[in-house]
């Protein structure tokens, strides 16, 4: 009794009282404690750093996230998201937590023209959420010069892509305010001219656009002067590599490591124990230890097992 409020806000909300979060939230560390094992398995068969990417960029960020790519890019992770492997990744680990009960897919729901239901999304719970950032503690989040290409390419792409079209004439008011624009929406962004320069010059050897101007010449920062060109460039220079780092397989990688370090111990206790059995003789023990340590950083160096 007492455990769940109605609401009436254009339609009927069952929302629990605060008895009722109690309770509920008791009954959610139950579940999560007895199917502990499922639960640490949801995001098995993610290549890491696209793992890294989700769990920092995404379930870290909010409890509601729509089944289909987004259909506009506002965001440099919606330049990610936008590709269908990240977001295929993403509900493969809501579809195991939605089949152990612990999320809900369901319409998103307006309050325009009378209340309209929208696409679907999946829901997790703020408990759920804290649960699942913490099945792998090992990860960290996407190495910085990562998400700045990204942010980088998000602004070129989509930013100042329709701003900067070379376009003739071009009279004094339009460039004035086109620069302020470009400036605001780099700034934004926490980028710097130097961030866009060298991308823009190179692109401008390509006959793509014009060399980097700058925020302080009376015409544009620079123009676009072939559009295919320019998404075709940044794509293959900016994007491409970005959806390589992310999409990679780095579970060979990581066994691969792990055996080489089972080796290094391996030979270290080797020599340690050899180094037990010396016998005096022409040799000092103290040449021979040494010898054995050169011997150490040798193989480290080289990989030898």
């Amino acid at each position: 009794k007492n455990l769940i409020r109605v609401n009436h806000w254009y339609f009927k909300q069952y929302l629990t009282t605060e008895k009722g979060t109690k309770i509920a939230r008791e009954l959610l560390e139950y579940e999560l404690q007895t199917r502990k094992d499922e639960f640490e398995q949801v995001l098995d068969g993610v290549p890491k750093n696209l793992l890294r990417f989700l769990m920092f960029e995404c379930f870290a960020k909010d409890f509601i996230f729509p089944i289909d790519p987004p259909r506009f890019i506002f965001d440099w992770r919606d330049v990610i998201l936008s590709d269908s492997r990240t977001v295929i990744a993403r509900n493969s680990i809501l579809n195991k937590l939605e089949r152990l009960s612990f999320c809900v897919k369901t319409h998103y729901y307006v309050s325009t023209r009378g209340g309209e239901l929208r696409d679907i999304h999946y829901v997790i719970s703020p408990e759920i959420q804290e649960k699942l950032l913490t099945i792998k503690p090992e990860l960290e989040e996407l190495d910085e010069h990562i998400k700045k290409k990204c942010v980088i390419y998000y602004f070129l792409t989509e930013k100042v892509q329709y701003l900067l079209r070379a376009s003739e004439p071009k009279d004094e008011e339009e460039t004035n305010t086109k620069r302020q624009e470009y400036w605001n929406r780099l700034e934004s962004l926490s980028l710097t001219e130097e961030d866009i320069k060298p991308i823009i010059n190179e692109m401008s050897k390509k006959g793509i656009t014009t060399e980097y101007r700058g925020l302080f010449v009376r015409d544009l920062p620079f123009e676009i002067l072939d559009k295919v060109g320019y998404k075709v460039y940044l794509k293959r220079m900016l994007g491409d590599p970005v959806f390589s780092y992310l999409f990679e397989d780095n579970s060979t990688q990581e066994i691969e490591s792990e055996k080489v370090r089972e080796t290094e111990i391996k030979v270290k206790e080797k020599i340690k124990e050899e180094r037990e059995k010396l016998p005096p003789g022409i040799v000092s023990k103290e040449e021979l230890l040494n010898f054995f340590d050169e011997l150490v950083n040798l193989k480290e160096k080289s990989g030898i097992s």
